[in-house]
């Protein structure tokens, strides 16, 4: 009898572990698809590109802007947008846009 009073220890570390790898087994991936974000403002100011309020989602059927080189137009990020936008500046959202517009 004393010796099971020792194994209840033992028996409840295991039943954890069994429960902690069962759930983390089955957890989906928390990865995004990839979403369409066009630019709103007729600003060219970094300040103004970087402000989410600036941007909506979009679907690939939307008409684009007409192009351009000074100001992005779409941009695909698969991601927290508005995080991404405040760790970014100008240069590299014109370079990686999906297209531009003026």
């Amino acid at each position: 009898m004393k010796n099971s009073k020792n194994l209840i220890p033992l028996f409840a570390l295991i039943l954890g572990f069994a429960l902690v790898f069962t759930q983390s087994a089955f957890k989906s991936s928390t990865s995004k698809a990839p979403v369409e974000y066009q630019y709103l403002s007729n600003s060219s100011l970094e300040a103004e590109m970087i402000n989410i309020d600036n941007w909506e989602v979009v679907d690939s059927g939307t008409p684009s802007c007409s192009t351009g080189d000074v100001k992005p137009c779409r941009f695909i990020y698969d991601g927290d947008f508005e995080t991404f936008l405040q760790g970014t500046d100008k240069p590299y959202l014109l370079e990686n846009a999906e297209s531009l517009k003026q």
